[in-house]
């Protein structure tokens, strides 16, 4: 992987790369070998935050922003393979992050980049659907936004957002209640129902950390056969 801070993302940028997706086994794989190097510093973090996402869900681009007064700043921004750092600004207002921003919700858009003219560097990376969620401080305020970028209609749908308890009862219980007795099995307790938060805390060390993504991945790899 590589970090970089040439590439700016400040409306207009140009670059757009091309890169097939790769299977599910390989993305399983490099989502286990990503996510064991959650540790360090922020902005590392956050590199490997935005690389498992595109990756594991297929789209072109992922960014990590921050908003900072009335500007947005792209603190981490996966592009077909390669991630950037510190990739430039945008006026919140102009990019469809600021609807994430008033709603505090995630938001899909298709045929965004036509939605959002002013934001170029939608156009700059052809993209057509969007995804965005927030990130919410103590006061209810939204400080980030990651927003996901594709050029096709990818399958970003309102029947797969989780609203109410009834839609959460559409869940696969059976499933979770497997992986609760495997993560179980390897010493992670995690809540007993899919209808609860868990939080992390100070007593989280990385060692713990790096111990429950593995008993993580392990349990999937047995879920998915």
């Amino acid at each position: 992987m590589r970090k970089k801070t040439l590439k700016n993302l400040s409306c207009n940028a140009p670059g757009r790369d091309v890169q097939p997706p790769a299977d599910d086994v390989t993305r399983f794989k490099k989502l286990y070998e990503l996510s064991m190097k959650l540790s360090g510093d922020p902005m590392d973090i956050f590199v490997h935050v935005a690389q498992m996402i595109g990756e594991l869900l297929d789209v072109k681009v992922v960014c990590l922003s921050e908003i900072r007064g009335r500007e947005l700043h792209f603190l981490s921004v996966y592009v077909q393979g390669q991630v950037f750092v510190n990739a430039g600004a945008c006026p919140l207002n102009i990019t469809p992050c600021a609807t994430v921003e008033a709603a505090k919700d995630l938001r899909i858009i298709h045929d965004v980049a036509s939605l959002f003219p002013e934001a170029t560097f939608l156009t700059e990376h052809s993209a057509f659907s969007y995804c965005g969620f927030p990130a919410l401080d103590n006061y209810g305020q939204v400080v980030a936004v990651t927003c996901l970028l594709d050029d096709r209609h990818h399958v970003f749908t309102e029947e797969d957002q989780v609203k109410s308890f009834a839609d959460a009862c559409q869940c696969n219980t059976a499933t979770y209640a497997k992986y609760f007795k495997m993560a179980l099995d390897s010493g992670i307790y995690l809540a007993p129902s899919q209808f609860e938060a868990g939080f992390m805390s100070a007593a989280h060390t990385t060692k713990k950390i790096d111990k429950t993504i593995e008993a993580t991945y392990e349990a999937l790899k047995m879920l998915k056969g």
